[in-house]
C-alpha cells in the first residue's frame, strides 16, 4: 500500500480508478459473490419467490463461471 497522505485527492482517485480498470474482473466477481449471498438471504425473508431465487442464482452462477474463464487465475496450470 502506498502512502496517500502526500498525494492530492485527484491523484489518489486517479490511482484508484486505474486499479479498478486493470482489475475489473476481480471486482465484478466480488460483486457477483455479494449479490449471490444477498439473493439467498432474501428468500427466507419473503422478499423474492423461490422461483426467482433459483433463476437469480443460476444467472449469477453462470456469470461467475464465464468470468472465471477469462480471469488469469482461472486458466489452469498452463498459464
Amino acid at each position: 500500500m502506498t502512502d496517500t497522505s502526500s498525494k492530492p485527492l485527484n491523484a489518489v482517485l486517479s490511482d484508484a480508478l486505474t486499479h479498478l480498470i486493470q482489475n475489473w474482473k476481480t471486482t465484478v466477481s466480488g460483486f457477483l459473490t455479494i449479490s449471490m449471498t444477498t439473493t439467498a438471504t432474501l428468500l427466507p425473508l419473503g422478499i423474492v419467490t423461490p422461483e426467482h431465487t433459483v433463476w437469480l442464482e443460476v444467472v449469477q452462477g453462470l456469470c461467475k463461471g464465464y468470468l472465471s474463464l477469462i480471469q488469469k487465475d482461472g486458466q489452469g496450470p498452463n498459464q
